[in-house]
């Protein structure tokens, strides 16, 4: 018999395209008075920029593919990039936080160049707007140290940049529509550019077949301002300041190229500097903890910890995200500092440890010991600023959320009046309740808005049903609770984000225990699963989490090694990975998109996986789209109740017939699991009937 598996979340749907199979979605960026900002330099360097790439997509369109690689050997100036986030007007009518889909094939139109160090010569930089960092040291097919210490997607390159790109464009835009009061303040308005910082190791790599492409010329394409800067710390350098030891067995940890990330303390235009790597998921208000920065004058820079190497609980340092305040005197003080400050396997830096953790050797290790002894750095929780799926971060992301959802339903049992709230959101809602005129039945819990761009809540009436609105920055597992008094006992529904519907008191159980969301028998499935889902997705940022969850794009099988929460967690940063891909191909020009096929792990890859391991990922490296075949219907990722599923038609099947789903001329088999078994599929029973009549 033939077995049709089922999905909650299907694959992406592209029947719709036109025949071209090209979209055009620009990301719509709120105007802003940004002229000011920019040099006259920079406008002149873009219209240069933009004139060339129209000129090389032209030659490119008529056939004349090697004129157009002639103009792209021309001499180009490091400067000659997008400024990100400039007004529409200034720059034309090219969107900056768009990306246009190379015409001839990513790494065809992309050979190796030669380039110049930037050395000291400083760039022309737009002055005042935010920088984000990524910095680039090698070539991870030819060099790689034993301690990875910074993401490089490889020949994926393109697809990384591209995603990470978009999503700090969409985390800038939902932070100006959450303030259109006027209360931006000025460096915001301001925007943002984006850099990538390239050692001239890491220029010219190679692609999926082998030949070489030129990675500075891709990236400036795709709107990033490049430097190529050598790494500020050398092993000579290392040997004149007779750190012998770290000289003999740095490439056994980070490698030399680790201080090449450095550099990002000196790109002094720039009020604040973020520095990021391409695990980095941006998901929330980052601009919330920039401007905290920018405003204390006390404060140099905000730092996370890694997680915990060992059964002690050491960590280091992690330099994969950090928020500074760029400062020529800072950069120079922290190499001097590393030159100077003696080190032993032993006893670490200055014999004060920071040593136990790989990294030990590069930045990670050394800035540990340096902020633990200057002032002026703080410690961000590395569970909100640089989420891992450890079960650490995951049960205490799951206690502040249970946490948020019991103090709401305290508030509506008790018609408020409570005392001893600890979250904002529970006290919001406790004075929305108190000043109501009338006993509250339910509570809703909704994203903040334009019109409600912070945390609040407000008393409507629908129908003689009074409820109150909770407007919060990060929603909560449970979006709605309904108070219900049946023969004098009240009690409280917790309906999740997945429709399920559980008690308060198990909400308070995990509360108080948040281990429980392990235990299978006291936690059901649907309730950890919205849950942990927001978990994941209450930090400001997220990692890919690669050490434990698998690289996405490497369409990983689940590791039998994971904790529940762990397979959970690891489904949804998958996830967000390929929904973040979706809309930035959406936003992209020229883009021959692939129709999403992939059935292995729906869910967790949304179509973009055929099977497990690279070889079965549909990237955007690939040389030719995917097309599905006539009888395949795939559909755009939604997301259904639980005990629903898609349907053929795209649509959500109904919860109490779950049937429904099964496509016409299959016939349903509900055990052990939801399956819907293919009529057609030839004569299986013992008297040669038809398999639905076996």
């Amino acid at each position: 018999m033939t077995q049709i598996p089922l999905k909650k979340i299907a694959s992406l749907q592209q029947s719709s395209r036109k025949s071209t199979r090209q979209r055009r979605r620009a990301i719509q960026v709120s105007s802003l008075a940004l002229a000011a900002l920019a040099s006259v330099t920079v406008m002149n360097e873009y219209a240069f920029y933009s004139d060339q790439l129209q000129q090389r997509r032209g030659l490119c369109a008529n056939g004349k593919i090697q004129e157009a690689r002639d103009l792209l050997r021309k001499p180009r100036g490091l400067t000659s990039t997008i400024v990100a986030f400039i007004n529409d007007a200034f720059n034309m009518e090219e969107d900056p936080c768009e990306t246009d889909f190379p015409e001839v094939g990513i790494f065809d139109e992309y050979p190796p160049l030669p380039h110049e160090d930037s050395g000291n010569d400083v760039p022309q930089r737009p002055v005042g707007t935010y920088a984000y960092a990524l910095t680039i040291t090698r070539c991870p097919e030819w060099y790689s140290p034993d301690v990875d210490g910074t993401a490089d997607p490889g020949d994926n390159l393109y697809e990384a940049s591209a995603i990470i790109k978009d999503d700090i464009c969409n985390a800038a835009e939902t932070s100006l529509l959450l303030h259109v009061d006027g209360t931006n303040t000025t460096s915001e308005n301001a925007g943002h550019t984006l850099y990538a910082i390239v050692n001239p190791n890491g220029v010219t790599c190679p692609g999926p077949g082998g030949g070489l492409y030129d990675r500075v010329s891709m990236l400036k394409d795709m709107g990033y301002r490049v430097e190529i800067h050598g790494q500020p710390i050398t092993n000579n350098h290392l040997l004149d300041h007779d750190h012998t030891y770290i000289n003999d067995h740095i490439e056994s940890d980070v490698g030399i190229r680790d201080s090449t990330k450095l550099h990002a303390f000196a790109f002094v235009q720039h009020p604040i500097m973020v520095m990021y790597d391409y695990e980095s998921i941006f998901q929330y208000r980052i601009f919330d903890v920039i401007k905290s920065l920018e405003v204390n004058p006390d404060l140099k820079g905000y730092y996370v910890r890694t997680s915990p190497c060992d059964a002690n609980g050491s960590t280091l340092v992690d330099t994969s995200f950090m928020i500074i305040k760029p400062s020529l005197e800072e950069y120079n003080n922290i190499r001097n500092a590393y030159l100077n400050t003696p080190y032993d396997p032993e006893t670490g830096w200055n014999g004060e440890g920071h040593n136990q953790c790989g990294g030990k050797l590069g930045l990670d290790g050394f800035l540990s010991y340096y902020f633990s002894i200057t002032p002026g750095y703080q410690e961000l929780d590395r569970c909100t600023f640089s989420f891992t799926a450890d079960d650490a971060c995951i049960e205490q992301n799951v206690k502040e959320d249970a946490t948020i959802a019991l103090e709401m339903a305290n508030v509506l049992e008790s018609g408020g009046n409570q005392s001893n709230l600890q979250t904002e959101e529970g006290k919001v809602v406790n004075e929305a309740a108190t000043s109501s005129t009338k006993p509250i039945d339910q509570v809703r819990v909704l994203e903040v808005n334009a019109a409600h761009p912070e945390v609040s809540a407000q008393v409507i009436e629908e129908d003689g049903v009074v409820i109150i609105e909770a407007y919060v920055q990060i929603l909560v597992s449970v979006r709605t609770m309904i108070r219900r008094t049946v023969n004098g006992v009240t009690t409280t529904e917790m309906i999740m984000s997945n429709q399920w519907i559980t008690t308060k008191q198990m909400i308070e159980q995990v509360s108080i225990n948040p281990s429980l969301i392990q235990a299978p028998q006291t936690v059901e499935n649907p309730v950890a699963n919205a849950m942990i889902s927001a978990a994941v997705s209450r930090p400001v940022m997220a990692k890919q989490s690669v050490d434990i969850c698998g690289k996405p794009t490497d369409c990983p099988i689940d590791d039998p090694t994971w904790s529940r929460s762990q397979q959970m967690a690891c489904q949804e940063l998958h996830g967000i990975y390929f929904l973040d891909k979706r809309r930035t191909e959406l936003a992209m020009n020229n883009i021959e998109m692939s129709d999403l096929i992939g059935q292995f792990k729906p869910m967790s890859f949304h179509g973009y996986c055929r099977g497990p391991g690279p070889s079965n990922y549909l990237g955007m490296k690939d040389a030719a789209a995917t097309v599905k075949e006539d009888w395949q219907v795939v559909c755009e990722p939604m997301v259904c109740p639980y005990g629903s599923y898609v349907t053929s038609s795209c649509e959500c099947s109904l919860v109490a017939d779950p049937c429904s789903a099964c496509p016409q001329g299959t016939r349903c088999q509900t055990s052990p699991v939801l399956m819907c078994i293919d009529c057609e599929c030839g004569l299986c029973g013992k008297n040669n009937d038809s398999c639905c009549q076996s």
